[in-house]
């Protein structure tokens, strides 16, 4: 049995995945503690894991539902930035706080979350080995990939990939806040200087997992130690317990609509979603996340209004879907095979979007580019296309036979050490070439 921390920021989109795969490293009989902050320790504890506080002066109870509230009101470069402040202060929390927290807990390997920058640099100052998970898009840089916040599709034209460096190296000098930190505590424990790679742990870390399956990403060619599985979905989920009028559904073509947890907060979107539906022959439901925006009760159409939505069940029933294109979202309509328009807001959901578009499984329109014309039409287009839908049977089809977090668990293991944990060959998990250095760094110390 291995003792392994697990380091993450307690956003729902990230704790959810998290979840379910720390849920299969505790079948296979490991002990998974999670280390977050307070916000995060009332969902840890109800799953049964132990939880240790990381960032209690700088990250207070409810701060992080502030700050969680404040960014559902932004959009574009605003988000970006109010973006970048917080992970600056979360990463200064982590290298304050996780060496002591490692010092004391005697981990015999960690997880860090994508974001949770900082994290596999205190690692290797304990000589502790790590694996990097990434519970949303992927960050790495490629020339033919776009960053992870443009909307512009895969193109491996070489004015297209001008356009990546330029975009890349932007991100990285509006990142300086919290890569500059990183770097002084890394001189300070006499560790060598890091790249660019350090935005997604590449340097640090024995393996970056993520839960997009490789079918549904770009094309890549530089690896980086990245193993795509498939989505980290739980059987048992508790928000498909959450209350719903489904006396209300009325038989007509179901259009569920949710913007997420996170940039959910704009009560216009909702508004142009239910006038954009008005008058098509189908019934719209709009799930809010959690927020109470106030003017939504006589919205055209009529559509049915609720604060939490047990959205694996609405999707079932479902002919299509309107999302902000965040990726637990997006990877449960494709499981489901339901048809999207995506609406990305900020962060990674433009990334998302654009490789929904590139495989042809949604329709992208730009939320700060929404009006109701607009999505009427995409609407029309999408309940229409018999293609899209057939490539949605298809996506099914193939998640359906993917264990997403069988396949993490394995992979995380490997990279920690433990070889037989992998799956048998063809289960679908993209296999890539892990050192267990574990025992390795245990001998050295």
């Amino acid at each position: 049995m291995l003792r392994i921390g697990y380091v993450l920021p307690p956003y729902i989109g990230h704790l959810n995945p998290a979840l379910a795969l720390a849920n299969c490293l505790r079948e296979m009989g490991h002990q998974v503690v999670f280390v977050s902050t307070m916000d995060a320790e009332a969902r840890i504890r109800e799953a049964r894991f132990p939880f240790v506080l990381l960032g209690a002066q700088a990250f207070p109870a409810g701060k992080w539902i502030e700050f969680s509230r404040q960014l559902g009101k932004l959009h574009g470069l605003r988000a970006a930035d109010f973006t970048v402040r917080w992970l600056a202060r979360f990463t200064r929390a982590i290298l304050e706080d996780l060496p002591e927290v490692l010092d004391r807990e005697m981990f015999e390997g960690c997880l860090v979350d994508q974001v949770a920058y900082g994290a596999s640099s205190v690692c290797t100052s304990r000589r502790l080995s790590s694996v990097a998970v990434c519970h949303t898009l992927p960050l790495h840089f490629e020339p033919a990939l776009p960053i992870h916040s443009s909307n512009r599709r895969f193109s491996n034209h070489s004015w297209t990939r001008f356009l990546n460096r330029v975009e890349q190296r932007l991100i990285l000098l509006s990142g300086r806040r919290v890569f500059g930190p990183i770097a002084a505590f890394r001189r300070a424990q006499g560790l060598p200087t890091l790249t660019y790679h350090a935005m997604y742990h590449g340097e640090e870390t024995e393996a970056q997992v993520c839960q997009l399956p490789a079918f549904l990403d770009f094309p890549r060619t530089e690896r980086f130690r990245l193993v795509h599985t498939g989505p980290w979905i739980t059987p048992q989920n508790p928000e498909d317990d959450y209350d719903f009028p489904w006396e209300r559904l009325n038989g007509d073509p179901l259009v569920y609509a949710s913007m997420g947890t996170l940039q959910n907060g704009v009560a216009r979107v909702f508004k142009t979603l239910a006038e954009g539906c008005a008058g098509l022959p189908v019934q719209l439901v709009l799930s809010l996340g959690g927020n109470e925006l106030p003017d939504l009760e006589h919205l055209p159409g009529a559509p049915i209004v609720v604060k939490y939505a047990p959205q694996r069940r609405l999707l079932r029933r479902a002919s299509m879907a309107i999302t902000h294109a965040g990726m637990n979202t997006a990877l449960e309509c494709a499981t489901a095979g339901i048809p999207m328009v995506a609406l990305p807001v900020t962060n990674d959901q433009p990334g998302v979007a654009s490789r929904l578009a590139y495989h042809g499984l949604a329709v992208v329109i730009p939320v700060q580019q929404l009006t109701a014309g607009k999505l009427r039409a995409a609407v029309q287009q999408v309940l229409s296309d018999e293609l899209m839908k057939l490539r949605l049977q298809r996506c099914a089809e193939q998640l359906a036979n993917i264990k997403g977090p069988a396949q993490a668990a394995a992979a995380c293991l490997s990279a920690l050490g433990l070889r037989s944990a992998l799956p048998e060959p063809g289960s679908g998990m993209r296999r890539a070439v892990l050192k267990p250095r574990l025992e390795t760094r245990l001998n050295a110390g």
